[in-house]
């Protein structure tokens, strides 16, 4: 080219060639790079997706595998707390009763003086009252051996030889000769009027008969006299709790004899009242049989005047509200005349009534009371000497007819399941049959008013 310094160069046409077929093969080169290094990312990205899942199902897994032990931890725990309450119902609010009863509980006896359930309650309150009995006995009277076995359901039958008509306590024995006494002189018609002590009067004689116990305490109820009456008595209530219980649900008024050594006694009483029912102190009396047990604090013909009287006050002071007493099992002691004798004297004492069981033909309660002019009572029926459901309806049957035939009845029975099962049915019936069901206290006004 003119003017300039470099000379004019003509490519070849060689070289050009050989330029555009290697910028063509990087171009290719980079290519498959680009589309390898693609292929790789998404291998990656394929291989950190399954990894990613995968850790998602494991941890699904773990997390289900959590959550079963989780929940059966919970169940265990909630049925481990379950199962400790179960085995300690004490543990649970007041008024819950420990006995749990099984169908075998029927055939253990456990040598308490009534039946009851397997409850460790009984047993131990039992033994720590027989264990607290004062030795204070006198020497026993003789009295003939019974003829045959009374039962043991607290229901002793009229079918004992009759004792003496008139026992004695025997005194303690004293020596031959009495010892040697001073002489002292005779007392002056002022030494005399100055040691008269005034005789204490008795609640019955304090207080107006409407608050005398066995008024007020009474079920408040309307007789209608053109009515025959029946008071159905249950004994033997306090021990075996299941059965005292069902048989204080009963329909009523009923009158409930709760035995002192029970326990619970207090609570039952209470329910047994709200219920309409009347209370008697079921008071434990010596059987004639001597195998027949008839609890601790029982009132028993060897013992000393004194010793009877703490036993009696004992007895009724394990619970309140009750009208009066009656005798449990006692075909011995209610034909002993000293001794019921203080039984009447206590129980006048305090405003109450007293319903002879009638365990013995020779029995001086009821004539005692009568001669003392407290408020008695005597039964009629006794419902359950035979534990079977068809013996039981029998007597029901005769409960209606003396009811029919004197205008009132008194009937004895005692927790047993047949006997609950029958009353059950026969209380709403009677009723409709133009009977009336009255507590102890209503016919023993009624023969009061009758003169």
């Amino acid at each position: 080219m003119p003017g300039s310094d470099v000379p004019d160069v003509v490519p070849s046409p060689q070289i050009g060639a050989r330029k555009g077929l290697f910028g063509r093969k990087k171009a290719k080169q980079q290519k498959a790079r680009k589309q390898k290094r693609e292929m790789q990312g998404r291998s990656v990205s394929r291989a950190g997706s399954g990894a990613a899942k995968g850790a998602i199902l494991i941890s699904a897994k773990w997390a289900g595998a959590l959550a079963s032990v989780f929940i059966m931890g919970a169940g265990l725990g909630m049925g481990g707390a379950l199962w400790f309450h179960h085995e300690d119902p004490s543990r649970s609010a007041k008024g819950t009763l420990p006995e749990l009863r099984t169908a075998d509980d029927d055939s253990v006896a456990y040598t308490l003086p009534v039946h009851v359930s397997a409850s460790e309650k009984a047993r131990q309150r039992y033994a720590e009252i027989l264990a607290s009995e004062p030795i204070d006995v006198a020497p026993e009277p003789a009295f003939p051996a019974a003829t045959s076995s009374a039962a043991t359901s607290g229901a002793e039958i009229e079918a004992q030889e009759p004792l003496p008509e008139t026992p004695t306590v025997v005194a303690a024995a004293t020596p031959d000769v009495a010892p040697a006494q001073t002489p002292q002189p005779e007392p002056t018609e002022a030494d005399v009027d100055g040691e008269q002590e005034t005789p204490v009067p008795s609640v019955s004689q304090i207080l107006p008969v409407t608050q005398q116990p066995w008024v007020k305490n009474a079920a408040a109820i309307i007789v209608d006299p053109t009515k025959p009456m029946i008071a159905v008595v249950i004994d033997d209530v306090g021990l075996d709790q299941p059965r005292s219980r069902r048989a204080i649900d009963l329909e009523g008024p009923l009158t409930v004899a709760l035995l002192p050594y029970g326990y619970h006694l207090q609570e039952l009483a209470d329910k047994a009242r709200r219920n309409g029912h009347e209370l008697l102190v079921h008071m434990p009396m010596e059987p004639l049989d001597p195998e027949a047990n008839p609890g601790p604090k029982a009132l028993l013909t060897r013992l000393s005047e004194d010793e009877l009287r703490r036993r009696i006050i004992w007895d009724l002071e394990q619970f309140k509200g009750y009208v009066g007493l009656n005798n449990h099992m006692g075909s011995r002691f209610t034909a002993y005349e000293d001794g019921m004798r203080v039984v009447i004297e206590e129980a006048q004492a305090r405003g109450l009534l007293f319903l002879d069981s009638v365990t013995s033909r020779s029995t001086k309660g009821f004539r005692l009371a009568a001669q003392a002019g407290m408020p008695y009572a005597v039964r009629d029926v006794f419902l359950d000497h035979d534990i079977d459901a068809a013996a039981i309806a029998k007597q029901l049957v005769e409960v209606e007819k003396t009811a029919l035939r004197h205008g009132h009845a008194i009937a004895i029975g005692h927790p047993h399941d047949e006997t609950v099962n029958a009353l059950r049915t026969w209380l709403p019936q009677i009723q409709a049959k133009g009977f009336q069901i009255v507590p102890i206290t209503a016919i023993i006004r009624a023969r009061q008013a009758a003169g």
